[in-house]
């Protein structure tokens, strides 16, 4: 007696043949079929979430900036103190030039090879790696502690230089320093001159060492600080012969 099989057919067009497959095959051609075209649960939810992050970032960008833009218009409509202050900030920020060659260069030469992350020093690994000059050139009468810094009694009226490459970051009349000149250099140093009769630079400009600063006649006022910290200048350069 002859056993006879009934066959699922499963037509799939291929030019003018067709398969005609077994019941486990025709099973596994199904799996495979769907599996292939399923689309993950969760993404199109995904999709929504990262849409919904975006618009957020945008929406509070916008009322930031809508704020920002209300905020200075009441402080030109409204005549305070407090007001006048703001006004001349903004009018300072929007008009005052800006060195961005000198920051560019100033950070290539700090920062160059991992701008991402920042080094960290020690002060007596900066002092070793910085080499600083003098903030005078001729022969000075004599070097005592003033203030946070040391004060410098000039034989004769002379130039005051830069002891480092860095950019001028303030110019100010000090109570008591008089006009006073703040460089800051790499590694978060920054140098002080005070007391200075002539100057020769402006805010943002960016200096090499040596580069006169300015004049002075008798007295020059020098400090150098490391962020909020002051360094006693005799341990950073050297004055021998001066003092």
């Amino acid at each position: 007696m002859t056993r006879s099989y009934k066959p699922l057919f499963v037509l799939k067009p291929l030019g003018l043949s067709y398969f005609v497959l077994d019941k486990r095959q025709a099973e596994r051609v199904r799996i495979v079929g769907v599996h292939k075209h399923k689309m993950p649960k969760n993404s199109r939810r995904f999709d929504r979430h990262e849409e919904y992050k975006e618009s957020k970032m945008n929406g509070f960008k916008w009322l930031s900036a809508f704020l920002l833009i209300v905020l200075i218009f009441f402080i030109y409509q409204i005549d305070h103190p407090y007001t006048k202050v703001a006004r001349q900030w903004v009018e300072e920020s929007m008009t005052r030039e800006f060195n961005f060659k000198g920051v560019y260069e100033w950070y290539q030469q700090t920062f160059s090879g991992n701008p991402a992350i920042l080094p960290t020093f020690s002060i007596k690994q900066k002092e070793q790696e910085q080499k600083f000059v003098k903030p005078f050139i001729k022969p000075v009468k004599k070097i005592k502690p003033f203030s946070q810094g040391i004060l410098i009694e000039l034989s004769q009226p002379d130039s005051i230089v830069s002891v480092e490459q860095g950019l001028v970051v303030s110019i100010s009349e000090e109570q008591n320093l008089g006009q006073t000149i703040i460089i800051r250099h790499k590694n978060g140093i920054e140098s002080i001159y005070g007391m200075l009769d002539q100057l020769q630079v402006e805010e943002n400009d960016w200096l090499q060492p040596g580069q006169a600063i300015g004049t002075a006649n008798q007295n020059l006022y020098f400090a150098i600080r490391d962020q909020s910290k002051y360094l006693n200048p005799m341990d950073v350069i050297a004055f021998e012969g001066q003092n």
